[in-house]
């Protein structure tokens, strides 16, 4: 019998709980698309697996992981499918409902119903678990969704599929409150999404979308949680080599050691995220690091003195958003 350790888990507004440390299926196991223009995400013919990947959920799975996160324009839906189904066949006291199944929906794929449906078909596990619109940003792809294709639109048809059974809780991602908003646009009346995953950092607070968020119950849910201690492509290392960022990294080493041997910065930034309330998406290539990740959870947590001097040291820092473009947001 498999002995899993515990995976702390959020409630939802739903009741239901999610486990709040997410294995990522994208990043640097994101596919390029074999049909470019075709298609945003794979079709059922796309049937070439990346064992690698596979073997790693696998692995993640056996040290504890309970959330799995893709999405279409990863094209890793189908490793995700695999392994999961090959994990439960080798694991008989581990259910399907056990693991949370997180994918993304491109807002250029118009079809959401049918999307949604390739997606379950193609991983085999019956339903999803949450299923998102990845970006609020259509503009730049008015040339395929045509000029009254809204957000509201992909609402009510997502809405539509968690009434029908296909997904358990709906959601947004790299949403901005006003994005929100403009879900509603055409019903008022349908349910405030779930939890929106966005990127989240000490160098990202975001406290106004910590406010809307609380008075709605939208969970969060943030990505690249590790961007103050990994060298953007462009930017180069963002904290080291100023005496703030030196500051900020032996605030990170400080609490690293106060919290055991063995204890790294990236598992500090981890555990100060699901200290102030979020569920956390962190991917790997390598098994110690999903090692790291779930030990994560283990970890005692940081009290709000240790939340704050994370924070304070990361103001003097200065703000960093790695993904979108600043400008499209409000903070």
């Amino acid at each position: 019998m498999t002995i899993v350790p515990a995976i702390p888990t959020i409630r939802l507004r739903s009741g239901r709980h999610m486990p709040a440390l997410a294995f990522g299926c994208g990043s640097k196991w994101r596919k390029s698309s074999t049909n470019p223009g075709e298609s945003l995400g794979p079709t059922d013919d796309d049937t070439d697996v990346n064992r690698d990947l596979v073997d790693l959920i696998k692995y993640a799975l056996g040290a504890g992981i309970r959330h799995l996160d893709s999405a279409e324009v990863y094209h890793t839906e189908l490793e995700v499918g695999v392994a999961v189904c090959e994990f439960l066949a080798e694991n008989p006291n581990v259910k399907r409902e056990d693991i949370w199944i997180t994918s993304k929906l491109h807002p250029g794929l118009v079809d959401v119903r049918g999307t949604l449906e390739r997606a379950i078909r193609r991983m085999g596990v019956g339903y999803l678990d949450a299923y998102l619109i990845h970006s609020p940003f259509i503009d730049g792809i008015r040339h395929v969704l045509g000029p009254d294709l809204t957000h509201a639109d992909f609402w009510a048809s997502l809405h539509q599929a968690q009434l029908d059974g296909l997904v358990r809780e709906i959601g947004v991602s790299s949403f901005d409150a006003p994005h929100i908003d403009l879900l509603f646009t055409k019903d008022p009346s349908l349910p405030m999404p779930a939890f929106n995953q966005i990127e989240y950092h000490p160098l990202l607070p975001q406290p106004l979308l910590h406010k809307h968020h609380a008075k709605f119950g939208i969970q969060m849910s943030s990505y690249s949680p590790l961007v103050p201690i990994v060298p953007h492509p462009k930017l180069g290392d963002l904290v080291d080599g100023t005496e703030a960022g030196k500051h900020f990294l032996h605030v990170l080493d400080t609490l690293a050691a106060k919290l055991g041997e063995g204890v790294t910065r990236a598992m500090v930034l981890l555990r100060w995220n699901l200290d102030m309330g979020h569920a956390v998406v962190s991917t790997s290539g390598r098994k110690e690091r999903i090692d790291d990740i779930v030990a994560v959870g283990r970890l005692r947590p940081l009290n709000k003195d240790e939340c704050d001097e994370v924070c304070q040291a990361a103001e003097k820092v200065g703000k960093v958003r790695r993904l979108w473009p600043a400008e499209k947001y409000q903070e």
